[in-house]
């Protein structure tokens, strides 16, 4: 068993727990709803979320090397790249409110769709390893990014990144157990 891909698995876990509080401020944020008091608290759970997040990304980079698998390694430190830089103009957006606009949601929307279609393809890869829960993570991550890439579903895009996470989550404990 390997015990950085179990640890990994649960940052996963910490990560999708610690993110619905913040996908719900982001929304009171949106609405004008949000106030200064609940800042802190959302700059915590943000900075515990990506930190997991990074965390667990990194499994899909020890699994890539591990199953020979380059496009994964490739599209894990993407992931993790762009989920640092989504991160800091995130932070930004709150210290400076104007550079929180239509477009650069839309750009990220667009990039995210883009990087996520060929992590599903690399995922579906897994499948003769890993079996099922690849071929699931890999085909819902390749639907999540094309309703991002629409831009018009990207609501349900957001809806199922909850159910990828999860079988995500999963394919990381298969992974630990399994190679």
């Amino acid at each position: 068993m390997d015990k950085s891909l179990r640890y990994a698995a649960v940052a996963g876990i910490i990560s999708l727990l610690s993110l619905v509080p913040v996908i719900i401020f982001d929304i009171l944020k949106e609405f004008g709803r949000a106030n200064q008091k609940f800042l802190f608290i959302y700059i915590a759970l943000s900075f515990i979320s990506i930190a997991a997040y990074l965390i667990f990304m990194w499994a899909f980079k020890i699994i890539g090397e591990k199953t020979k698998n380059t496009l994964l390694v490739a599209m894990a430190y993407l992931t993790i790249i762009l989920s640092v830089l989504f991160y800091l103009y995130d932070m930004l957006g709150l210290l400076y409110p104007s550079l929180d606009n239509v477009f650069m949601g839309v750009a990220i929307l667009i990039l995210s769709g883009i990087v996520g279609i060929p992590y599903g393809i690399a995922q579906l890869r897994l499948k003769k390893k890993l079996g099922g829960v690849a071929t699931a993570a890999g085909v819902l991550n390749i639907i999540t990014a094309a309703c991002f890439i629409t831009v018009l579903l990207a609501v349900v895009g957001l809806l199922l990144l909850i159910p990828t996470a999860i079988v995500e989550i999963v394919l990381v404990f298969r992974a630990s157990k399994k190679l």
